[in-house]
């Protein structure tokens, strides 16, 4: 079978997204190709499965018999709804994605990089921003200001102040990621909102301790309360519902996480990396069955 996968080859989560289900839709046999969204001079070859990942593409629907929408909610136009029932079925890579589009949401789930090596781990703590301003970075460093916490080794495309226990290590390698990311116990991740979570799912497959939001759909892969932290009243971004993390909430969670022992954040941890296995192989499973 012949699947197309209309995409951003941003170098971020679209194309984790992309480079994902080629790997997933080649291992069993099926062929892909690839559309960038902003290549617009690209066009794909006919295919008996087009999957839009974020922006729709109704311009090239009639390059497949069957098209599926795989959006994010928070990053999908209001002008966009209307077209909705042009799609065979919206896939969906949270629960809360499959309420808000309903009707022909589907449940897929979805899975991310395994980053795992087996290393030494300590009770240092990690913050992955990257290019985004959707993951509560402001917040955790107005927390670090405002009270003594552990060093914060602190990922990110775009420059911050100095902040008091706070390295920033600017952005690293995959290798060098890896690295790091192993060995830091403790990963903080208070997003605002996520249309999927590839870097909550990343710290999860390397047995670490996420610190997240209790908001959805963060609080679906995140359900032990000892480690999220609350959020202030929230926004609407297109149609995701931004909920941002509590500065005093951020404070108290850092603080009890990080005074846990530190057998029981290995225990947490390892519970962590089995339920990142677990997901990947039923995401595996569902996404296949979608398309048999």
């Amino acid at each position: 079978m012949r699947i197309n996968i209309y995409t951003s080859l941003n170098g971020v989560g679209l194309e984790k997204d992309y480079l994902i289900l080629k790997q997933v839709f080649e291992a069993a046999g099926h062929s892909v190709g690839v559309c960038d969204y902003f290549q617009r001079r690209m066009r794909p070859d006919k295919a008996d499965i087009a999957i839009h990942l974020e922006i729709p593409r109704f311009d090239l629907m009639s390059m497949a018999k069957v098209n599926y929408m795989m959006p994010n909610p928070e990053w999908f136009m209001s002008d966009w709804i209307r077209h909705i029932n042009r799609f065979n079925a919206i896939l969906c890579k949270t629960h809360d994605c499959v309420n808000v589009f309903g009707g022909k949401a589907i449940y897929t789930g979805f899975t991310s990089v395994d980053f795992y090596k087996p290393m030494k781990k300590s009770k240092q703590v990690i913050h992955v921003q990257g290019k985004s301003d959707l993951k509560g970075t402001g917040e955790i460093l107005q927390a670090y200001q405002k009270a003594e916490l552990p060093r914060l080794f602190l990922l990110s495309k775009k420059p911050h102040a100095d902040t008091r226990n706070v390295v920033n290590a600017g952005f690293l390698s995959d290798d060098d990621f890896s690295k790091l990311i192993n060995c830091c116990m403790i990963h903080i991740c208070p997003s605002l909102y996520e249309g999927y979570g590839h870097y909550i799912w990343e710290a999860m497959s390397c047995g670490n301790v996420v610190i997240t939001t209790n908001a959805a759909p963060m609080n679906e892969f995140i359900t032990d309360g000892r480690f999220l932290v609350e959020t202030n009243k929230p926004w609407r971004h297109h149609h995701g519902l931004m909920h941002p993390p509590l500065v005093d909430s951020l404070v108290d969670v850092i603080g009890r996480v990080s005074a846990m022992d530190e057998a029981e954040l290995l225990k947490v941890g390892e519970q962590n990396r089995a339920l990142y296995l677990a997901n990947d192989a039923a995401f595996r499973e569902r996404i296949l069955n979608v398309i048999s």
